[in-house]
Parts: C-alpha cells; structure tokens; sequence
C-alpha cells in the first residue's frame, strides 16, 4: 500500500511515483488536480541493481551501495517538493533478492516511505495501465501490445485500452543477457549476437503465439533501453524500430565492432547491445505490429491506481538524469 512521506507541511495535491527497477531506478512527481494530474519532477538513475546478481539473488554490496545513494537523493527531491504521498514498487531483482530484509529497512528508511516488491501479474497490470494513456492511442482503438524490457525480465501485454486481456512475464533483461553474451573489453561481433539472438529465440519459442488472434496492428514500447535503440537505429537513418532495421543495425555493429554512436560513462556497453538482440527476438516473435515508442510505463500506472486519472500531456518538466 502507498504510504505518505512522512514530513510535515505537505501539499495534499503532490503525488510520486518511484520504481525501483533491475536496471535503472526512476521517481516521477506529479500534481494531481480535477482535470488530471501534471508531471513535475522526474528522475532516472543508473543503479544496475541486477549486475553480478548471485545465483540465489543475493545483490552485490556495489549494487546496494548504488541503490541507497540513489534513494537518498530521491528522498531530497521529495522532501524539496513536498511531497504528500508516494509508492514505491521492487520488480524482478528485488523478488529473485532471498536476502532483501537485510537492507528494505534501510533503503525504506532513507526513502521515507515502504517499498511493495511487486508480482509479475502486478507488474505487467502497471506497466499496461501506464502505456494505456499515452496520446498515441487516442486515434486507436483496437487491440494493442506493450512490450518493457528491463534489466532482468520483460513484461509483454495485450489488450485494449486500461483493458489488459494477457500477459506475459518472462526472465529476459537486458542486463542479464549483457552480461551473459557481452562481456567488457571485446567487439560486438556476429558470433555474440548469434548467440545472444539463439538464447532469446530459445526462451521465447511458444510463449507469443497467442498474442498473434486478433491481429496486432499496434506495439507500444516503453521507454528506456529501447529508446536508446531507436536513436542508434536513428543515427543509421532507419525512420522506425522493425525486425528489418534492428537486423541492419546489427550488421553495422558487427562490421565496426562497436555500437554506431558514443553512448556516454553510464554502463551500457553490454546492456544495449543485449537489448538489440533481445528486441529483434521479440519482433521476429510478433510480425506485423509497428512498434512505437512512448515515454510512459509503470510509474505512470501507479499513479493511474492512486488517483484514477490520466497524464493529459507531456510538458517539458524538470527531468534529472544520473547515468
């Protein structure tokens, strides 16, 4: 259950959103008012909660290390905007983590608020809910899917709008995969790709037949890695994310031996290159849906549940990026 931030003088009309995913942790504050809610702040931090996670799940000190720096400064931007009420959810690190009460207290303590490490189910419902309001679909009104991939699993939905009809949750991420096929200090290579796209095609084999009746005419795709993939598929000249275009990118990547742009010091030599291949698996998986990209996902589902409203836009807000 959402819990209020604990401090006093709040402004009852501020609401927050904090997801602490496998890869990146994000917090979207919002105003909520009668005609719907406005973003206000919203931050993204680079926390790899997922990297070198152990067989039992057990996280690494440098991960938990990351985490609680992270939540602290989201705890100063709560504090600075005064938040009246937040939720916090843990996704797939978090639920394969056997050890988590040995450091929830803490990071609940720093954050101010409890922390619900959420199902599968839970997580895919939020997630739809969130992608169910972006404006792309005000001029459709069939059956659509969504599809998020994160650091250690992706949710794929199906439905019609704030309708979720199936769901998929599977333990792919990106993070992972990196981690298992692109290993640092060497070249992306065909034989890494090769493997990495056999792996993925491996563990999706017979999991999306279903989600091919009715028809897909439309495929949101959350934001984030695959954000990431559509500037590269971009910067190639490639005008949308296809199974076509992701082949091609692949082929560039291989014949450099590296991705076609400088991605910055913020850990994604590995987690991009596995997100290509994992999305090109996916689509090869789903044919003849256009895949869009939209700037919501979970956070705007939390705040859906807490206040029954929509995001009517996306104004520019204060965004605070920390990769």
């Amino acid at each position: 259950m959402p819990h209020s931030c604990p401090a006093p003088n709040r402004d009852n009309s501020l609401l927050a959103a904090i997801d602490l995913g496998s890869n990146s942790f994000h917090l979207l504050v919002v105003r909520a008012g009668s005609d719907g809610w406005e973003p206000v702040q919203r931050s993204k931090q680079m926390v790899q909660l997922a990297r070198d996670q152990e067989g039992n799940g057990h996280l690494t000190a440098a991960a938990v290390e990351r985490a609680s720096q992270c939540l602290s400064q989201f705890r100063e931007l709560l504090d600075h905007h005064q938040v009246y009420r937040c939720h916090a959810v843990g996704t797939e690190a978090l639920r394969q983590c056997r050890l988590r009460q040995e450091f929830l207290p803490r990071w609940e303590h720093l954050l101010g608020t409890a922390i619900e490490i959420i199902s599968p189910a839970r997580e895919a419902q939020l997630t739809f809910t969130g992608l169910s309001g972006d404006p792309l679909l005000r001029t459709h009104s069939g059956y659509f899917a969504t599809i998020d991939i994160g650091g250690a699993s992706t949710e794929i939905c199906s439905g019609r709008a704030f309708a979720l009809q199936q769901w998929k949750s599977l333990p792919l991420g990106c993070l992972v995969i990196g981690q298992q096929f692109f290993q640092p200090g060497g070249r992306l290579s065909a034989e890494r790709f090769g493997a990495a796209r056999e792996y993925c095609q491996r563990r999706l084999a017979g999991q999306l037949e279903s989600y091919h009746q009715p028809a897909l005419s439309l495929c949101l795709g959350a934001a984030g890695t695959m954000r990431v993939i559509a500037e590269l598929l971009g910067n190639s000249g490639y005008d949308a994310i296809t199974a076509n275009a992701l082949s091609q990118l692949i082929t560039e990547c291989c014949r450099d031996g590296e991705l076609p742009a400088a991605l910055g010091e913020h850990l994604r030599w590995d987690v991009i290159p596995a997100g290509i291949a994992l999305l090109h698996a996916l689509l090869t998986q789903l044919p003849g849906a256009e895949l869009r990209l939209s700037d919501r996902g979970i956070k705007e589902g939390i705040l859906h549940n807490l206040t029954g409203q929509t995001l009517p836009s996306s104004p520019d807000i204060n965004n605070t990026n920390i990769l």
